[in-house]
């Protein structure tokens, strides 16, 4: 898990989203509750504007950390944002 978020980050870091998206799918697979795929997960969709993936990848993180700020800040940035357009 940690080698794919690894990679992950550096797709996404060099603006390549389908494939960053690709290896937090893989590790979701693998662990649907994984709080750090979640949240990679959605700033991947939230760079790529996929608003509606964004908002299910925070949401789906708060449902079991409700505490976790960084989906709740994440979450409220998107759906300002996809209020917007």
């Amino acid at each position: 898990a940690g080698v794919n978020l690894a990679i992950a980050v550096g797709f996404y870091r060099a603006n390549k989203y389908p494939e960053a998206e690709k290896r937090v799918q893989a590790v979701l697979k693998d662990d649907p509750d994984s709080g750090v795929a979640l949240i990679i997960g959605g700033d991947i969709a939230m760079a790529a504007k996929k608003w509606d993936e964004a908002e299910k990848l925070y949401r789906r993180r708060l449902t079991k950390a409700p505490e976790d700020f960084v989906a709740a800040n994440n979450l409220a940035w998107v759906l300002a944002e996809y209020k917007d357009n």
